[in-house]
């Protein structure tokens, strides 16, 4: 069955994983059509990015170094992860959906949430993968987010029906769609309408879930200091998560680790950027943790983490299972057909 995708229009209050990617693109939308004002913020993102470029490939602070070094030793990192893979429950409100957590240490994630509603299964996969991680595919989508519904066909089999889909190269949309809703009455497809509020807020999300673009720079389990010195570490004082005293050290100019001064754990670590014009701090907190074994290791791992921004929680994971270096299915990576 062909689909004909629809304008996609905004809806007063979706999830906050698609506002945050759309104030993007609105703010070179209020430019308009004239070209000095768009040189002029090309000119300024390039200079921001050669500055934060320059931050992060500075030697890290002595300091900082030893705190995240004191972090390996403390959740008992003898050897390098290769990949993580976690299931549980998302839950935000009083609302909860399965998801499977899939990342790697050369750059790769992928989020798959599922959920049912109104009968039917629907599945929200959200992949990245480094910009340039192979050669011929430098015009290749490295972000992408996908909706899509379990629909019987005549045969009796289940297709995925596309509900929405976004194809990014970084911060850049490369497509956008939103698809009509098919509506079915015994077995039978007798129409596709337009998605509404309350479809969306179910579907789309309705939820903090983290939005694709910090997904692409923030990992929750697998951290690049776990396998490599890192650079752009600075120690820049101490503050307080959840009442327990933390070193925090800062990363460029916009990603934080937070560490427990008692225990030496990861208690809170995020980032931010800008949306709209606006600065916006997202920040994932480990409200416990818990061992998984790797090899003959057992490594301790956060077992449920809160995403906040602005002080205020959006949603929590909780692991209720975690695999280290088992084999993956890297099809999971390959990027959706159009």
């Amino acid at each position: 069955m062909d689909f004909i995708p629809l304008k996609f229009t905004p809806h007063k209050g979706t999830a906050i994983a698609l506002l945050l990617l759309n104030l993007i693109s609105c703010a070179f939308a209020e430019i308009g059509e004239y070209s000095e004002p768009i040189e002029a913020v090309a000119k300024e993102l390039n200079a921001q990015e050669q500055k934060e470029a320059a931050l992060l490939a500075a030697p890290s602070d002595t300091t900082s170094l030893r705190l995240l070094n004191n972090n390996i030793a403390v959740i008992g990192l003898n050897t390098q992860i290769e990949q993580v893979t976690a299931r549980g429950t998302f839950t935000y409100g009083k609302k909860s959906k399965d998801y499977k957590l899939v990342e790697t240490s050369d750059g790769q994630r992928a989020l798959i949430i599922k959920w049912t509603y109104m009968g039917r299964t629907y599945t929200d996969k959200t992949v990245s993968i480094p910009s340039n991680y192979q050669a011929g595919t430098e015009e290749m989508p490295n972000l992408w987010r996908i909706i899509t519904k379990a629909m019987p066909d005549k045969h009796g089999q289940t297709t995925e029906e596309r509900i929405y889909l976004k194809l990014q190269r970084g911060k850049y949309i490369l497509q956008e769609e939103e698809f009509g809703h098919t509506v079915v009455s015994n077995n039978t497809a007798l129409r596709r309408k337009e998605l509404t509020y309350e479809q969306w807020q179910v579907i789309a999300g309705g939820y903090g879930e983290r939005s694709p673009i910090h997904f692409q720079t923030v990992p929750l389990f697998l951290h690049d200091f776990y396998n490599y010195t890192v650079t752009g570490c600075r120690y820049i004082g101490t503050d307080k998560v959840g009442g327990r005293d933390t070193y925090v050290i800062q990363r460029g100019s916009d990603s934080f680790y937070y560490i427990d001064k008692e225990k030496s754990l990861l208690l809170k670590w995020g980032r931010e950027e800008y949306f709209g014009g606006k600065k916006i701090e997202v920040s994932y907190i480990a409200n416990s943790f818990k061992r998984r074994k790797n090899s003959t290791d057992q490594i301790l791992l956060p077992s449920r983490i809160t995403i906040t921004t602005k002080g205020e929680a959006l949603g929590t994971y909780t692991v209720d299972h975690a695999t280290i270096n088992k084999v993956i299915d890297y099809s999971i990576f390959i990027p959706p057909e159009i």
